[in-house]
Order: structure tokens, then sequence, then C-alpha cells
């Protein structure tokens, strides 16, 4: 008499090759698939996700961003150019507020800038500038004396 067999629960099954992550999300259920297509320069991985009705809907479209991988190779994306606030507000403000205020107007503003907002921020990089920070700043100029007008005019810039 031959040997009995244990019986073995039925595991999940696994994915397809090169099918990236397929899940079903408990909010709406609805199916979410994700792919790596690249790199940063840095080495974190750029992922691409892409959502559906049914896992078949996902698996088709994770298929088709695999091709493009495989077709083109993995993207580099580079870092984004780290800009420092003063050089930002720079060219913000000669793009786009410059030509539509007057010109007392726009003095008046690039002086509240070089005053207040420059000693504050003007060597940071814009990523790094948070909202506790910001509101620091604001809480600082009214421990100054500033009115409040003033300040939500400094908000409002």
């Amino acid at each position: 008499m031959p040997p009995k067999l244990k019986e073995t629960k039925d595991k999940s099954k696994r994915r397809g090759n090169n099918e990236g992550s397929i899940y079903q999300r408990k909010q709406d259920n609805r199916w979410v698939g994700s792919v790596t297509v690249g790199y940063k320069t840095d080495g974190k991985p750029v992922r691409k996700t892409v959502y559906g009705n049914s896992r078949q809907e996902v698996a088709k479209q994770i298929t088709a961003l695999t091709g493009e991988v495989f077709a083109n190779g993995y993207t580099t994306v580079s870092a984004r150019q780290e800009r420092n606030f003063k050089l930002l507000f720079e060219e913000w403000f000669d793009t786009f507020k410059a030509p539509c205020i007057a010109s007392n107007t726009e003095e008046k503003m690039r002086g509240m800038f070089r005053n207040h907002f420059w000693p504050a921020f003007g060597d940071l990089d814009v990523g790094h500038i948070e909202l506790i920070r910001a509101q620091r700043f604001f809480n600082e100029k009214s421990k100054k004396g500033f009115s409040m007008e003033f300040i939500r005019v400094m908000k409002q810039t």
C-alpha cells in the first residue's frame, strides 16, 4: 500500500512573470498594479501605478508598461534642480507678477521680499521650506509689532 500524501492547504497563487504588484484595495475594491519603470539618479525606483475594475484589466495595463520598459529600457530621472527661494521668487515675479501690476506696487512688493522674506528664506531651497517654518515666520512678525493687515498682505503675496 502506497504511503498517504499529506493534504496541504491551497496557498494563494503566485503572480505571473513580469506582472509587478497587483492587489485589490479594501476601501473601494478596485484593483491596483505598480511596476518599476526607471530609477532616479540617487538610485530610488520610479514606479508607475495603474488602476482598474478587474485584475485582468490591471494585468493587461502592467503588461503594456513592462513591454515599454523591455523595449526602451529603464528611464533615468534626474533629481529636480534645487533652487533657492530668492532665485525662484525673482523668476516668478518677473514672469507672472510684474507684468500685471503697477510700478509702485512692484517696487513695494520687491521691498517687502527684500526686507522680510529673503533674510528668513532667501538662501533655503524651496523644497526645504515647510509650513511650520512659514507659520513661525509670521508669528515672529506679529510679536515684533507688525500689524495683522501687513501680515495678511505678506501671506497673500
